[in-house]
């Protein structure tokens, strides 16, 4: 695998695919987000309190948020979790094309199913990137991850009685003593 700082075959660091992969995942959804929040139907009468709204721009909606959580995740996740995730993501991609597709075939619909449908032809794309190029992304650091000490726990008591540190494996005693 490659470090942190170098570059793979394609000469891209890994940090870089990261950012690329997180940024072609958040932009389709904030631009489903937008598409969502819009009237998808054109007003028929100023007094109708119901004209301008769609169910299914609330579905664009509930998904970019969906979407957008696991751009978020990503940033958690090891490579097969990252995997599974963009699998995800292309659902949710499919999912805002289809319901992109259902509004733009109404007769009185605005330009906004148009976005929800390129918004899901984005999230697409970009979760093939991701699945694409997650092995290639920089692995999360094991920095403030806990480590179980070896041994039994009743040991390692006896251990700490005596002034040793279990979780030290050169068993020598601390400096200063």
């Amino acid at each position: 695998m490659t470090g942190e700082g170098t570059t793979g075959a394609s000469g891209i660091p890994p940090a870089r695919w990261r950012l690329i992969g997180l940024g072609a995942l958040v932009v389709p959804a904030l631009l489903a987000l937008l598409a969502g929040s819009q009237d998808w139907e054109a007003a028929a009468a100023v007094s109708d309190p119901d004209a301008g709204t769609s169910g299914a721009a609330g579905a664009v909606t509930a998904l970019a948020i969906a979407g957008i959580a696991a751009a978020a995740a990503q940033l958690l996740a090891g490579a097969v979790f990252r995997r599974i995730l963009a699998v995800l993501s292309g659902l949710l991609g499919v999912a805002v094309l289809v319901v992109g597709i259902v509004g733009a075939g109404r007769s009185d619909a605005t330009a906004w199913p148009a976005a929800a449908i390129v918004a899901g032809a984005l999230a697409i794309a970009a979760a093939v990137l991701v699945l694409a190029s997650a092995s290639r992304w920089p692995r999360a650091t094991t920095r403030y991850s806990r480590t179980r000490a070896t041994g039994d726990p009743a040991s390692d008591w006896d251990a700490l009685s005596e002034g040793e540190d279990p979780t030290d494996a050169t068993g020598e005693p601390p400096a200063g003593r």
